[in-house]
């Protein structure tokens, strides 16, 4: 899958993940989620189209991602997580 290329990026500031997008931000995600427990928990479940959701089983080394089989759930807008 490809996705159009954004006007302009900026260094992340973290190496493995390298250019992101301006107007991105990047954080730990340790600093938005207060309680982790290992899964995606929500009512509605997985959906056709969406945001994907990146799992540990997605990440296949040296900071590469596959998003071939990821997920995806509803997109929000920002004031709820999808993390419990």
């Amino acid at each position: 899958m490809t996705y159009p290329a954004y006007p302009e990026y900026k260094d992340s500031g973290i190496p493995w993940i390298g250019k992101v997008p301006v107007g991105w931000n990047t954080l730990s995600i340790r600093r938005i989620v207060k309680n982790h427990l290992q899964g995606y928990y929500d009512s509605d479940g997985y959906v056709s189209e969406g945001v994907k959701l990146l799992r540990i089983t997605d990440l296949v080394g040296n900071g590469k991602i596959s998003t071939q089989d990821c997920p995806s759930v509803k997109e929000t807008d920002g004031t709820e997580l999808l993390f419990h």
